[in-house]
């Protein structure tokens, strides 16, 4: 594993955006409409099974939604992190169908991962799963998706936070470049809550 930090931007006096995160990756690699796992470098973020792949995403999201997520699969590569690559299709389909549901209940467009909390995502992931499949979702389901929304979060929650990192409800210092940690801290690769 790659022991680098998130790819983060300069924090300015108006705040960090999703525009922001999604300059960071370099232009020649950012998807349009489709995502092709199987294109580097998001063949390296990706496990592989002996299985199909999901070759091609669709990003149908909005789009500080798909710079967000762009920018997490970027700062995979960047940490030599790994994804399941049928997650990663599976949130893009969901994303999409929660947004679209909650603007045709008059709730306001989801504008970052970050707007609704990891329960209420999961909540409204078993809802879009039941609507797509007409059944209710397996077993496993709620924590096949709760790490993946758990990392995205993470990780779009650090770049975003403009407070010092020990003011961060999390501290994260293998992603967050700001926290000092020297080569022999015996616990310097834990996370705290």
């Amino acid at each position: 594993m790659k022991s680098a930090a998130l790819p983060l931007p300069e924090h300015t006096p108006a705040g960090v955006t999703d525009q922001d995160l999604w300059e960071l990756v370099p232009e020649h690699l950012r998807p349009g409409e489709t995502l092709d796992m199987l294109a580097w470098p998001w063949h390296e973020v990706i496990y592989h099974y002996g299985t199909r792949t999901h070759r091609y995403v669709p990003l149908d999201v909005p789009d500080p939604i798909r710079h967000e997520f762009i920018w997490w699969l970027w700062s995979l590569h960047a940490t030599g992190e790994r994804v399941a690559p049928a997650a990663v299709s599976a949130w893009m389909h969901q994303i999409a169908q929660i947004s679209t549901s909650r603007v045709q209940q008059g709730q306001p467009p989801i504008a970052s991962v970050l707007d609704l909390d990891l329960d209420t995502w999961i909540a409204e992931a078993r809802s879009a799963f039941t609507a797509r499949h007409q059944r209710l979702p397996g077993a496993r389901f709620s924590q096949n998706h709760l790490q993946i929304m758990r990392r995205l979060r993470r990780a779009v929650g650090i770049a975003y936070h403009e407070q010092a990192w020990w003011q961060a409800e999390l501290w994260d210092p293998i992603h967050d470049p700001r926290i000092p940690a020297r080569r022999h801290e015996p616990r310097g690769q834990a996370t705290v809550d």
